[in-house]
């Protein structure tokens, strides 16, 4: 965790902040709901990196948010613009430590045809020190032109810290927003329940009473989605304390979230992502870093054992009508797994960290969801801890070997070459870039160039699967100084 502000600030004012912000060029009204971080309307969704260790008019880690416009041709790098608190109409003021952009999310929330984007800044000073505030940037067809602040939020610090995202855990057609923070002894969840739109002031983050997370513990990572198919997202969140780790399990109700204890799967990680890899019509999930995790009994062994020594494991637990506590067994993936590219059978390596990242959506517009894996730890010949990218195809049994392939720094298409400790696949992210309703991958190297840090979007022909792409940096995008030591790309968001 970074330093905190010893700064105190003004509190924040429980109404929305709303005031324009004009920003790119205007597009024609668009005609449909849109797509995730499409914030100007245009279909092509913005590649959006927060860079919460930034400096914003000197204030050390007052942090900013990247945006790099989509296009037919993919990111437009040379359109790109920046979002933090000096900006006209965002609530509060850019003071050290603020970490604006933290953590980010998008999603349509008053379905207006452009999206909206979701920014953490839990190092905000408000009713107490480093309260930490989600600001809603709302889209519009010269970019965000609004911004609001949700209200209340964690009550011991840091709202949104360790993870942001947007759901309808209630099933009333409105989105929800779901915080990971800071507690008292313990991390904790925040909901604040939909609708929301401009100019109205939204309902307040509130703590989700009863979780699961034990004592002096951070959540690691969130995941939403429908797990068993009762029209309500539900909410995933591995966690890591001093007195252990574990998932807690959130399923959503009419009344909000509430935890799921028959859903306890014995499995823990480091990251998540949900999608529906084999089309049946319920979320499943991946646990990248996977682990077990039970009862402090000396006797326990878990149902399901997840291998050690293969260089890092991904757990896939599928949903269904009993959400991933029905009958059907777990799927682990390794490098170890047939089918899987890497250094082969027997040859993984602790600390190639597998599963490190992890990113879920349809990258091939066959309806199933893909999996994206991310092996920062994982050498390129001699370079050690160069980084590796695995993409698992989902299908109608769900996440297969078969026909993954995985990308570097060095395979073909790709810019750049590969260095020791680049840490390629620190971050993945599956998400179009250029229209054509195919996920695109997105990941970063945040130890370039001695942890500069880099990010890289790349495409896969659909004929002979050849890579092209394009990769950018903060001093190539010519983000506001110092650009060193960064780590850009950390902030790729869900």
């Amino acid at each position: 965790m970074h330093q905190r502000s010893r700064t105190l600030a003004a509190a924040l004012s429980a109404l929305a902040a709303t005031t324009v912000l004009t920003l790119p060029t205007a597009h024609a009204a668009p005609q449909r709901e849109a797509a995730p971080y499409d914030l100007n309307g245009d279909g092509f969704p913005e590649v959006v990196v927060g860079v919460a260790n930034g400096t914003v008019g000197g204030h050390q880690q007052a942090g900013y948010v990247a945006v790099v416009p989509g296009s037919a041709t993919g990111p437009a790098t040379a359109q790109r613009w920046t979002v933090s608190q000096a900006s006209t109409g965002v609530p509060g003021a850019p003071e050290p430590f603020d970490q604006f952009g933290a953590h980010h999310t998008s999603a349509d929330l008053d379905r207006d045809g452009y999206a909206d984007l979701l920014v953490s800044v839990p190092g905000e000073d408000g009713p107490t020190e480093d309260a930490g505030r989600v600001v809603i940037l709302w889209g519009a067809a010269d970019g965000p032109g609004e911004a609001t602040s949700v209200p209340g939020g964690a009550t011991y610090g840091r709202t949104g810290g360790h993870g942001l995202a947007v759901a309808d855990v209630d099933g009333d057609g409105a989105l929800d927003i779901v915080t990971a923070d800071d507690g008292e002894e313990l991390a904790t969840l925040s909901l604040a329940r939909g609708p929301f739109a401009p100019g109205r002031t939204p309902a307040p983050l509130a703590r989700v009473a009863d979780t699961g997370i034990t004592h002096f513990s951070s959540v690691v990572a969130l995941a939403v989605g429908d797990l068993d198919g009762d029209g309500r997202d539900d909410v995933v969140a591995p966690w890591r304390g001093l007195e252990g780790d574990g998932t807690a399990m959130l399923r959503g109700t009419p009344d909000g979230l509430a935890r799921e204890r028959a859903w306890h799967h014995e499995t823990g990680g480091q990251s998540i992502a949900a999608g529906d890899f084999d089309r049946d019509g319920y979320a499943d999930l991946a646990v990248g870093g996977a682990r077990s995790v039970g009862p402090d009994d000396p006797d326990w062994e878990p149902r399901y054992p997840i291998a050690s020594g293969v260089g890092g494991t991904v757990r896939v637990l599928y949903g269904g009508p009993n959400g991933p506590a029905g009958s059907r067994e777990p799927a682990d993936f390794s490098q170890e797994t047939p089918g899987v590219p890497g250094t082969g059978a027997g040859e993984s390596e602790r600390g190639d960290d597998f599963g490190f990242a992890v990113s879920a959506a349809d990258a091939d517009a066959d309806g199933h969801a893909d999996l994206a894996v991310g092996a920062p730890g994982e050498a390129a010949g001699p370079k050690a801890g160069a980084g590796r990218v695995t993409l698992l195809y989902g299908s109608p049994t769900g996440l297969r070997a078969d026909r993954s392939y995985g990308v570097h720094q060095d395979a073909p298409g790709v810019p750049g070459s590969s260095e020791a400790q680049d840490a390629f696949g620190a971050k993945v992210v599956l998400r179009d870039a250029d229209g054509d309703r195919r996920a695109d991958l997105h990941t970063a190297a945040t130890g370039e160039d001695g942890g500069d840090g880099r990010v890289w979007s790349l495409f896969r022909a659909v004929d002979d699967g050849a890579v092209t792409g394009v990769g950018y940096s903060a001093a190539s995008l010519h983000l506001p100084a110092p650009t060193r030591g960064l780590e850009f790309g950390r902030g790729l968001g869900n």
